[in-house]
């Protein structure tokens, strides 16, 4: 019990340091301000078009639109990506 304790605490660390690691990545990352364009959300999330629609129809992922483009703000993706982690340690 002891050991999977131990495990489970060694995984959180290494989630949250790789959080870091992707806050840092994206404040470096070419984008609008706090928003990073549809294209490069994909790319990072490793999704394709069809889970980013899921994503906005549920409102787990809000776009601004600027005529057809879409950009999504930072902090959400990063609380987005929180939450999930949050359900798999839950």
């Amino acid at each position: 019990m002891e050991n999977s304790k131990t495990n489970q605490t060694e995984i959180e660390k290494q989630i949250l340091k790789e959080l870091q690691e992707i806050r840092k990545k994206m404040e470096e990352n070419i984008s609008v301000g706090d928003y990073l364009t549809r294209e490069q959300t994909m790319i990072f999330l490793g999704y394709k078009k069809t889970t980013m629609r899921e994503l906005e129809k549920s409102e787990k992922l809000t776009p601004a639109t600027l005529g057809r483009k879409k950009f999504y703000l930072k902090k959400q993706i990063i609380e987005l990506l929180n939450k999930n982690i949050g359900l798999q340690n839950g």
